[in-house]
């Protein structure tokens, strides 16, 4: 304990309670430096009591809209107001597609530009449209209805993507007649859009 003839009597604090008396030493120190540096500023002073909720999620913009999901056999289709456009590559458009569809490929890499809304707007508007039936490969998710609801996002109205996309419509139209390709040909700029 204290060795003879000194001056410090040991007054019963254990080495565990003299480090539980610097932390809370340290914690009263720090919490008062805090308080100090908190009535010297004076622009933007941390309030005592916070009168109004955080925003701890803050959310972000999202550009997509809300498409409507129709069976594959919906009349929708078959209406001579709607054009209905295929969201699959060039490749699987070639191999089989709804006639008088046209293909737009959905890039999962990124959203639908401006431009690109517009280019397509325009499309259908040019076409006398009164809706939009968008098509994809089916998958889960389907870039059909990513597409339609980017679309919609993007300023499109009446539109609408098919529940279970090409292969659901290829399942119920099986004797649809398929394009006639050649090797070297490729799907004319009526029935392709592509992107700018």
């Amino acid at each position: 304990m204290n060795e003879p003839g000194s001056m410090v009597e040991n007054k019963g604090i254990t080495p565990n309670r003299r480090v539980l008396l610097d932390a809370c030493l340290i914690v009263v120190f720090g919490a008062l430096c805090g308080i100090c540096s908190n009535l010297f500023r004076s622009a933007e002073r941390i309030e005592w009591v916070q009168h109004k909720p955080y925003d701890i999620v803050v959310p972000c913009p999202e550009p997509v809209g809300r498409a409507t999901a129709i069976a594959p056999n919906h009349a929708k289709l078959l209406e001579f107001t709607t054009l209905v456009m295929d969201a699959r590559s060039p490749e699987e458009f070639a191999e089989w597609h709804l006639p008088g569809a046209i293909n737009v490929p959905f890039d999962w890499l990124g959203p639908p530009v401006q431009a690109e809304v517009e280019q397509l707007a325009k499309r259908v508007a040019a076409s006398h449209s009164a809706q939009l039936v968008v098509y994809g490969d089916g998958d889960n998710p389907d870039s059909g209805r990513e597409w339609a609801r980017l679309l919609a996002g993007g300023g499109i109205r009446n539109i609408a993507y098919v529940e279970g996309g090409a292969p659901a419509l290829r399942k119920l139209r099986p004797n649809l007649p398929q394009p006639v390709t050649t090797p070297s040909a490729t799907p004319s700029s009526s029935t392709t859009l592509t992107a700018p």
